[in-house]
């Protein structure tokens, strides 16, 4: 498949008389297949041509809702799964019998049996979810931890992990989560009303999807607004935290409708192709019931975004304080700074690559790595719902398996010169530590453009059949410049004083 690629300079004006250049790419497509990029243009050009905010659940505008629904099909196609017609974001069921045994061996809770025990700040953390590392053998949540030890001396704090499946994680915590089995409550059918020409116009998007689906989602997802509502009702916390609004709209809705705050812990790059934290043009205030009231960003940089995307939403900077965490521990295993060594010692540099979530090693990769020569030795880390993916046997200068894997990416990174990825949030990570960085795709132009402009990151066309190694070589030798996304030197405490 081949694109166009046109940037378009939109300066945005803040609340405090900033300018913030952004850099719009467009894509265009010459051929139409299935791909992520081209299907997020689709549902963003759907939305704005369509009265989606007329699409009601009794009294309630839900495309929201429906929008994630649809994201969320649209992904798993992407990725190819063979069960993306079953699968559902929010339809989750545990039988009589591991419901039985995760109370018995796990010390998991029904919704019936949670004390009554009041707290100020709860923290939502996802079970097995990717923000989890290991620390001295503890699971360590790398997002929401920082967060909690920083004000759990402040305010009364509990951390709250919805079970959804049977695979618990042996493992002790840094800090302590209740473990709430899910529940089928059953509790909403009310029929959705949609605007003329619904189901047609949806079927131009996405032909696998038809209106029975939509019905099931939103009764089940209604379910878990009354799940999230009786629970608060219990906890009657200040304010909730949690990863992903996406998934979290029940959750938002449910502390929305009982006054309390729902905040939003940023969990990767913001700015760019994916439509969950980018072109919303709706008007939001009709959605402010089901988003949420704040957003905790990294920096400037993300707060002016979602700013600007979230208007009836205040974002305040949090920092991404894992960062600068546990540097009394030395996170490197023995073999990969052994590794390191040797190849430091052969006048070799260290270059890291990081996997997303793909099913199979890219190839482009293959192609960037042969066109930078044997200058490099690469340790590969991959995605932690992905940490199977097989590495092409005739790849040269390269470390990778389960040791590299488990480590936090941080440990690697003070250790090396480039960090190679399609488009991973890593790269934000790498740029903090003084690490260069390089992306290719359609996803890395738009996700990075401003930072590829001003030649902070460096950007390859994958579609081209040579690799321009005169430009990439420029970026390797020159000066690294610095993205100046995170700052972390804001007080947490002070921040949800102010909110709640």
């Amino acid at each position: 498949m081949s694109m166009i690629l046109l940037f378009k300079k939109m300066i945005v004006k803040t609340k405090l008389g900033k300018k913030l250049h952004l850099y719009v790419v467009k894509l265009r497509f010459k051929n139409d297949v299935f791909d992520e990029c081209l299907m997020a243009d689709k549902l963003i050009q759907f939305q704005s041509s369509f009265p989606v905010s007329q699409i009601k659940y009794g009294d309630l505008s839900i495309w929201p809702v429906l929008r994630h629904y649809i994201w969320f099909k649209i992904q798993l196609r992407a990725k190819k799964n063979i069960n993306f017609l079953r699968a559902h974001p929010y339809k989750k069921t545990l039988s009589a019998n591991v419901k039985k045994h995760l109370k018995s061996a796990h010390n998991c809770f029904d919704l019936v049996e949670i004390e009554p025990d009041e707290v100020e700040l709860l923290f939502f953390i996802n079970q097995n979810g990717t923000e989890q590392t290991f620390i001295e053998n503890e699971v360590y949540h790398r997002l929401t931890d920082p967060i909690f030890d920083e004000v759990k001396g402040d305010f009364k704090c509990e951390k709250l992990e919805i079970i959804t499946s049977g695979n618990i994680n042996d493992k002790s915590y840094h800090n302590d989560s209740t473990k709430l089995l899910v529940s089928t409550l059953n509790k909403h059918h009310s029929k959705i009303d949609y605007p003329l020409y619904f189901e047609q116009s949806i079927n131009n998007l996405f032909t696998k999807l038809n209106i029975l689906q939509f019905q099931t989602h939103v009764d089940v997802f209604f379910d878990n607004v009354y799940f999230y509502t009786e629970l608060l009702k219990i906890k009657k916390p200040k304010a909730v935290f949690f990863i992903g609004y996406d998934y979290s709209l029940a959750l938002i809705m449910a502390a929305n409708n009982l006054g309390i705050k729902t905040i939003d812990l940023q969990h990767g790059i913001q700015v760019g192709w994916s439509p969950v934290y980018n072109n919303l043009m709706e008007d939001m205030s009709k959605y402010e019931h089901i988003l949420p009231s704040n957003f905790f960003v990294w920096g400037e940089y993300d707060k002016l975004h979602i700013n600007n995307v979230f208007p009836c939403s205040q974002a305040d900077i949090s920092g991404f304080k894992w960062l600068d965490k546990f540097k009394e521990y030395e996170l490197l295993d023995d073999s990969v700074a052994e590794w390191i060594k040797k190849t430091n010692k052969k006048g070799n540099k260290v270059g890291v690559i990081t996997l997303q979530d793909q099913t199979e090693f890219p190839d482009e990769i293959y192609r960037i790595l042969e066109s930078i020569g044997n200058r490099y030795e690469w340790i590969i880390k991959r995605h932690p719902r992905h940490n199977n993916i097989v590495i092409p046997p005739n790849m040269k200068n390269v470390f990778y398996g389960d040791v590299v894997d488990r480590m936090p990416l941080k440990a690697i990174l003070p250790h090396s010169f480039v960090n190679l990825t399609e488009c991973s949030t890593s790269l934000i990570e790498a740029n903090y530590f003084g690490v260069k960085g390089i992306c290719y795709g359609s996803k890395g132009l738009k996700d990075y453009a401003y930072f590829i402009q001003h030649k902070i990151i460096h950007w390859i066309d994958d579609e081209k059949s040579c690799i321009d190694t005169y430009e990439l070589n420029n970026y390797l030798k020159n000066e690294m410049g610095s993205l100046g996304i995170i700052d972390n030197h804001n007080d947490i405490k002070k921040i949800i004083e102010g909110i709640i």
